[in-house]
């Protein structure tokens, strides 16, 4: 059931983007402060029962990527997805998501995947104060321990894999794809 957060965790990561053709995704994961341990526990158990270290998107087998999705469907996960044609310019986009995707007052706790600078950092949140969104910690972390960032990276890959290949997904996949749309996307933006 999708419901708004208060205090929330948001994690974010990009898939694509520096591709020419095709498409490229950024993924904003929304998981509630109070949900976040349980659910880190429960991606942790399931890594383990499949014997892997670390999910990642580009790395995993089909048989991993659906049980890891299946299991992000039965958590209290919302996602908010901007899919673009590329070529794109990465910063203007990422500000474009946080514009669309956290215009709401809430208490925001931000972690970006890939580290960077806290120049960087500072730059992000000083522009997003400037524009009334309202971030209490924003953090860029390259961090395969962040199971928010994990599903993250699983969800961004999801959805430009599936924009990418929409003549030729199977059916299994299209099923996962439409079960995402409607009980974990909240806002889903594509070109037209």
């Amino acid at each position: 059931m999708k419901e708004n957060y208060c205090n929330t965790y948001v994690f974010i990561d990009e898939s694509g983007i520096n591709k020419k053709i095709d498409y490229s995704c950024f993924a904003f994961v929304f998981i509630k402060q109070s949900d976040y341990k349980f659910i880190e526990k429960s991606i942790s158990e399931l890594e383990k029962k499949l014997n892997i270290e670390n999910f990642h998107w580009s790395e995993d087998n089909w048989n991993v990527k659906k049980n890891l999705l299946k299991e992000i469907l039965n958590k209290n996960i919302n996602l908010k997805i901007k899919i673009l044609i590329n070529p794109i310019n990465q910063g203007k986009e990422l500000i474009g998501c946080f514009l669309d995707f956290m215009k709401d007052n809430r208490n925001y706790y931000v972690f970006i995947d890939g580290k960077k600078s806290k120049k960087y950092e500072n730059k992000i949140k000083k522009y997003l104060k400037d524009n009334n969104i309202p971030i209490k910690k924003i953090r860029t972390i390259k961090d395969n321990n962040s199971v928010g960032i994990k599903i993250a990276d699983y969800t961004a890959g999801f959805f430009r894999y599936y924009f990418d290949n929409q003549s030729h997904v199977n059916l299994d996949l299209i099923n996962l794809f439409n079960k995402m749309l409607k009980y974990k996307v909240i806002e889903l933006k594509k070109p037209q």
